[in-house]
């Protein structure tokens, strides 16, 4: 059994990963829902906000963090940051891990650097950010291109998954990294996502028990 933290994306609430959470349950882990703020917060304070929550859960299961777009990123930067969590695992739904074509061209637009948000300016903003030594990323890409952000990045003729374009979410040296045929806000309520997920805990869990 693992003990599995979901942290959700710009301008979502901890909600949007619910049915996430409802099929890890049913596969016999704890999972708890995360919620940040995404607009007037920071990478840092939505970091120590997730840590915090998993200081408070249980030492003896092993600790995976799942989160999608932002949350991704917060995730990583987390367990890299607090090496007391003791978290090896993060899984990264669509999550701009190289920056988001979509977020600065939003930028652009009067008003735009605000809802952008801090927490995703400021990830953006780190310079050769390294993921620390030994934490696994588990990341799940998709490639169907729905969405406005790519028109507002200017890539809509490159894969992607509508919001995120593929060079920004792939990792070199990920643990393990598998592309569906998902946008990115379909990430949340697909079952194929929930099936890859649900097998990468299984995954982890087997190498927990080994």
């Amino acid at each position: 059994m693992l003990d599995v933290y979901l942290i959700h994306g710009l301008y979502m609430n901890r909600f949007a990963l619910a049915p996430l959470a409802r099929e890890v349950r049913a596969a016999g882990h704890a999972a708890t829902l995360v919620g940040h703020h995404t607009i007037m917060g920071s990478l840092s304070r939505s970091a120590e906000h997730l840590a915090n929550c998993i200081r408070h859960g249980d030492e003896k299961r092993r600790r995976v963090i799942v989160g999608h777009s932002l949350g991704g990123v917060v995730a990583a930067y987390a367990a890299s940051r607090f090496e007391d969590l003791q978290v090896d695992d993060v899984i990264l739904l669509g999550s701009p891990f190289h920056g988001s074509a979509a977020a600065r061209g939003l930028a652009m637009v009067p008003g735009g650097v605000h809802l952008v948000g801090g927490p995703l300016r400021e990830w953006m903003a780190l310079k050769n950010f390294a993921p620390r030594q030994g934490l696994r990323l588990w990341t799940l890409i998709g490639n169907r291109r729905l969405g406005i952000g790519q028109y507002i990045g200017h890539f809509a003729d490159q894969p992607s998954d509508g919001t995120v374009a593929l060079d920004e979410a792939q990792i070199e040296g990920a643990h393990a990294s598998a592309m569906l045929p998902v946008s990115h806000l379909q990430m949340l309520v697909s079952p194929p996502v929930t099936a890859q997920v649900l097998q990468w805990l299984g995954e982890i869990d087997a190498g927990r028990q080994g």
